[in-house]
């Protein structure tokens, strides 16, 4: 079972130990801050996940109470249609009070299937807000690692060119650490789908991953383009030093 699954507290301890390890190396940069907001929200969502997917027994009671209570009514209407036109069960196939008892038949289904689906209506729309602070969290990484162009280390800056503040090995850091929380943002969204079998939030959950393996790709085209860079400079560098631990 430990590994047919994803584990929440696995993803709650990742998001933790890379925000100390991002603070660790930007202790003063954006980042860091973003890192620590990520792994507050994993403990959050872990719990919106589990508490979404659990059923609201209050409205489950109250939604049969209301379908009893409307069942009754239907039938407490058709036997007064009955008593209306003086007819018994034999003669309902007649035109008049059949339209009727289909009328009552059908507003009372109708309302019943609303009531029916009040609760699981409720717990979609929920699940939908949490995914949709995934999706703003992940735009929000991007937006961070969005200036952050390897390619100004292969040419004459400009007086509008971004700053290079870090070095070569920093700036791969930095772009790793952005897709390690894309990925964890994309294994938060998959618990909303491992939590039910709601096909409108397992297909939110779905565009949500692949945002985020969409933000991560880019990520990964700015460090194949720093890696020799980053190669030249770890060879200049003390022996043993990893950037991107």
């Amino acid at each position: 079972m430990a590994y047919s699954e994803l584990q929440p507290e696995k993803i709650e301890s990742t998001a933790r130990e890379l925000a100390v390890r991002v603070a660790e190396r930007f202790p003063d940069n954006g980042i860091s801050r973003v890192s620590s907001a990520l792994a507050d929200l994993s403990s959050k969502h872990i719990g919106y996940a589990g508490a979404a997917a659990r059923r609201n027994w209050p409205i489950q009671i109250v939604s049969v109470l209301i379908v009893l209570s409307g069942l009754a009514g239907a039938g407490w209407g058709v036997w007064q249609l009955l008593e209306l036109f003086g007819m018994d069960a034999r003669e309902i196939g007649s035109i008049q009070g059949l339209d009727s008892v289909l009328n009552i038949m059908i507003v009372t289904g109708a309302a019943i299937w609303f009531v029916l689906n009040l609760e699981s209506r409720q717990r979609q729309a929920r699940m939908l807000a949490r995914l949709h602070e995934l999706r703003a969290l992940a735009h929000v990484i991007d937006m961070h690692q969005l200036r952050k162009d390897p390619t100004t280390y292969y040419r004459a800056p400009t007086a509008h060119s971004p700053n290079r503040d870090l070095t070569e090995s920093s700036l791969m850091a930095y772009l790793d650490y952005c897709a390690e929380m894309l990925a964890i943002i994309g294994k938060l969204a998959a618990l909303y789908m491992q939590k039910t079998s709601d096909s409108v939030v397992i297909d939110a959950a779905n565009d949500i991953e692949a945002l985020a393996g969409g933000f991560s790709q880019k990520i990964w085209l700015k460090i194949n383009v720093l890696q020799p860079l980053a190669e030249m400079e770890r060879r200049s560098a003390a022996p043993g030093l990893n950037p991107l631990s």
